[in-house]
């Protein structure tokens, strides 16, 4: 089969289902959440991930939707017990880890001729790309530890100004 039009489906597989997303999201909240079940997976195990890696102490990792106090839905959470200015802005920023997941699964499916393989991988690249946001709750994180970005700002800052070859 001709690859232009293999790649021209993935493509057009991963705008519909963010056009579903879209949809769902607007008009069938409870679909919603079970559509992008496995993109709130991820979202919550990149932070749990990253909250071990930095020594966040993760304690509790819940997928149970919850109403919130601004009148939405909280889909999942991890709660830390160590969250300070070195560890907030990865922990909190860790979804966006889910970009590269999300482009890798979309080049996949690209590469791929067996056509539910092809549906199944831009099904997962375009809900991890749809999930890669932070959340509210995870900028406020990053935003109440302002030394840390101005920690992780001066690190980028001291590699651009001194080079690459001392890192």
């Amino acid at each position: 089969m001709n690859l232009y039009i293999l790649y021209d489906l993935s493509i057009i597989l991963f705008s519909l289902h963010f056009i579903l997303y879209i949809f769902l999201k607007r008009y069938f909240f409870k679909i919603t959440f079970l559509y992008t079940f496995l993109g709130t997976v991820a979202h919550e195990l990149m932070h749990f991930t990253l909250g071990l890696l930095f020594f966040a102490k993760p304690i509790l990792f819940s997928l149970i939707p919850k109403k919130s106090n601004n009148g939405g839905y909280t889909l999942g959470s991890v709660s830390f017990n160590n969250i300070n200015f070195i560890n907030a802005l990865p922990v909190s920023l860790a979804p966006l880890l889910l970009i590269p997941i999300s482009l890798y699964l979309l080049f996949l499916s690209i590469g791929t001729d067996t056509y539910y393989i092809k549906f199944i991988l831009s099904y997962l690249a375009a809900i991890f790309f749809i999930s890669s946001k932070p959340s509210s709750a995870d900028l406020n994180i990053l935003f109440n530890n302002k030394k840390g970005i101005f920690l992780y700002l001066g690190i980028i800052l001291l590699i651009l100004l001194r080079g690459f070859h001392y890192v």
